[in-house]
């Protein structure tokens, strides 16, 4: 039905500027996060559910006390509800995340892009303290195809990433997309067609379910 968890991440690394304008931080970095996290899970089917729901609320902290090189806090909700007619199902999904207090650095920001987190962007390639999301989504189990269970949908998504908690849902991105997919013993399988305002595009091949 549901789950709590306590818990603590470690994670070391490098930044280093790939893209972009000369004199961004380059450094080596150190994050801890001590973590509460709830959740419910009543979904019929986890890779393609008919009907049901999901929700999640996570809250992290991280400060030098506990390893991380930096004092942030952040707290993340997502959830989901699917209903069918026939063969028909049609899910709502949403997701928000925030820093609440201080900055997090620039591994620990929020990302957006890839499919169902705004499909005509390129995956993770929207950045910010704060994000969000919401999709309306829509399939159709396919029979006469062999093998798998196949699926044929579409997305209707609305988000963005911004610095400001004040500016969360102000000037977001509409974004779409069309897919095939496929229930397969390793996960679901997607392949298909994002669309997003500004003339973006991206064509995609995607195991593994988009978001929560």
């Amino acid at each position: 039905f549901g789950a709590g968890r306590i818990g603590y991440r470690y994670a070391s690394g490098e930044v280093e500027l790939n893209i972009g304008q000369p004199g961004l931080p380059e450094n080596q970095f150190e994050t801890a996060q001590l973590y509460v996290r709830f959740s419910v899970d009543r979904l019929d089917d986890f890779e393609f559910p008919t009907q049901g729901g999901r929700g999640e609320l996570e809250y992290a902290t991280s400060n030098d006390d506990i390893g991380s090189d930096d004092d942030f806090d952040q707290i993340l909700f997502g959830g989901s509800r699917f209903v069918s007619v026939g063969q028909n199902t049609f899910g709502f999904v949403g997701a928000i995340s925030a820093t609440i207090d201080g900055q997090a650095p620039v591994q620990n920001r929020f990302r957006l892009g890839g499919f169902q987190k705004l499909s005509g962007y390129d995956q993770n390639s929207l950045s910010g303290q704060q994000a969000a999301v919401i999709s309306m989504q829509y399939y159709r189990r396919y029979e006469p195809l062999p093998i798998f269970s196949w699926y044929i949908g579409s997305s209707l998504e609305y988000g963005g990433v911004w610095e400001e908690r004040d500016d969360i849902g102000s000037d977001g991105i509409l974004s779409g997309s069309v897919f095939l997919g496929a229930d397969t013993p390793i996960g679901p399988l997607y392949l298909g067609y994002g669309v997003a305002e500004q003339g973006r595009n991206a064509a995609f091949l995607y195991l593994g379910r988009p978001i929560n």
